[in-house]
């Protein structure tokens, strides 16, 4: 509008008319130019540079918002100012912004510029019902939770923070500072069983992280002994002398592999490891002496696999010189655990008054003579020796077995026709296996050394060359390691097999 004489023109009040005063001495203030635009929580700051006031003095600003169409958004801020902050506006939301001075005569005739584009966002809201859970399967050291998502507050929400601590009294501290994913859901592992933690989650946007949920406890569960195994072993639960057990036994090779063994199954681990007995000899034999027998107990298993080894018996008849052949050792073998290992039992001799070696390199192969006494099955104990006369010089002797007795002398009358080993001694009675002394030493019969079961017969015979060839009872229980039977006439007989049992105690 053109000026004359520090006038705007047209217009005046007719009163001025008097005076010669033509046009107004102000006019309507330029728009201001926009400077910044920065979102916040549900707001946008602005800044702005005044444009001219046109002669008369700006009282204040109007502010225009654009969040799809043009809205007042603040009728006249009242205030000099070059900035002002929007309130109440939507996360969320993209808004432009304009401007007008205001003067006395009223505001600018257009309005300015329009801001850059702005949408307003703040820290995300907190989560809600967050439940921890005692994790479904063994071992018992994971905390399962889950949460539901709360607003995302104008900005997505890009992962979640995860603080823990023990006991209701504890310190928390974070589990994840960031989850770096929008899954509603987390699993807690690594933790001691039975112990109570306590959860809280707070989402986090572009923002930071927001407000924490709801605090929630769970305790986990007792952890458990975890393991596998192969070779088809044979798996019990029973109960002695008011103490559970849990055994599980092979009696063919195998392993057994602990995934998870938790501090309380620390030193309740008991092994009983028998070898293959001996096989008798055949013509004036001795009995197979039984296989070695291995007690350890108090033992500690860790996180690893367990190799199984079981032995056979020795074949009766099968060597050159009739003797029968030493049965094989038994073993489990692994981290941690020691002298788990045992030989097994020598075999029947056709030698002439000689008794089978006994278990875990036992009795020598020569007259009157058995094993050496060692405890817990390391090696046989004495097998009995023949009688030295006459007519019972061909009557082998049983052999010595793993912690049985003695053999007794070889029975005869002076002069008589017959002759036969002594007896063995007593085993010993185990109760591993199911709770019962199903593997229980017995006396062997005409000297048989019991070996971790029965031990080998000696063979019962005539004069030579009058009467009959009978051999001794047979001695040979399955899986006992016991030594086979010595025949006066034929094959002796197969030593039995051994076995290896693993028990512990199962905590109440």
């Amino acid at each position: 509008m053109p000026r004359f004489d520090g006038r705007w023109f047209p217009g005046s009040s007719v009163s001025d008319w008097s005076a010669g005063k033509f046009g107004t001495p102000g006019w309507y203030p330029d728009a201001p130019t926009i400077d910044s635009a920065t979102y916040g929580d549900g707001t946008v700051a602005l800044e702005w540079t005044a444009g001219d006031a046109n002669g008369l003095d700006i009282t204040g600003y109007q502010i225009e918002k654009n969040d799809g169409s043009w809205s007042v958004a603040v009728a006249d801020t009242a205030s000099t100012s070059g900035s002002h902050t929007v309130t109440g506006l939507t996360n969320g939301t993209a808004y432009t912004f304009r401007l007008k001075a205001i003067n006395s005569l009223g505001a600018s005739e257009s309005p300015s510029t329009a801001s850059a584009s702005q949408t307003p966002r703040g820290l995300p809201a907190a989560p809600t019902s967050l439940a921890a859970t005692d994790h479904a399967s063994t071992p018992h050291s994971h905390i399962e939770l889950a949460w539901s998502a709360g607003s995302a507050n104008g900005a997505a929400i890009t992962g979640y923070k995860i603080q823990r601590k023990t006991g209701s009294g504890g310190t928390y501290a974070n589990v994840t500072a960031n989850t770096g994913n929008t899954n509603v859901t987390y699993t807690d592992s690594g933790l001691t069983a039975e112990t109570d933690y306590y959860y809280r989650v707070a989402a986090i946007n572009s923002e930071g992280a927001g407000s924490y949920s709801n605090e929630d406890n769970n305790e986990t569960g007792e952890q458990v002994l975890a393991y596998t195994t192969s070779g088809s072993p044979t798996t019990r639960t029973y109960t002695y002398n008011s103490v559970n057990y849990k055994s599980v036994q092979w009696t063919g090779s195998g392993s057994i592999t602990f995934t998870s063994v938790p501090a309380e199954y620390n030193g309740t681990f008991d092994f009983f490891v028998v070898a293959g007995g001996g096989g008798g000899g055949y013509y004036y034999a001795g009995g197979g002496g039984g296989g070695g027998m291995r007690i350890v107990t108090s033992q500690t298993v860790t996180a690893n696999t367990y190799s199984v080894s079981v032995g056979a018996g020795g074949n009766g008849h099968q060597s050159t010189n009739g003797n029968g052949l030493q049965g094989s050792g038994s073993s489990i073998t692994g981290s941690g655990i020691t002298n788990t290992s045992c030989t097994g039992g020598g075999g029947g001799c056709k030698q002439y008054n000689a008794g089978g070696s006994g278990g875990s390199g036992g009795g020598s192969n020569y007259p009157n003579s058995g094993g050496a006494t060692v405890s817990y099955g390391q090696e046989g104990n004495t097998g009995g020796g023949g009688y030295n006369s006459y007519y019972s010089q061909y009557s082998g002797s049983g052999g010595g077995g793993g912690k049985g007795g003695s053999g007794g002398n070889a029975a005869t009358t002076d002069g008589g026709y017959t002759a036969k080993g002594g007896n063995g001694g007593n085993g010993v009675t185990s109760l591993f296996a199911n709770g019962t002394a199903t593997l229980a030493g017995r006396d062997g019969f005409s000297g048989g050394g019991p070996g971790s079961g029965y031990g080998g017969n000696g063979s019962h015979n005539a004069l030579y060359g009058t009467g009959s060839w009978n051999s001794g009872a047979d001695n040979n229980v399955a899986n006992s390691g016991a030594g086979g039977s010595g025949y006066s006439g034929g094959s002796g007989q197969t030593g039995a097999s051994g076995t290896v049992v693993l028990r512990w105690v199962v905590p109440s």
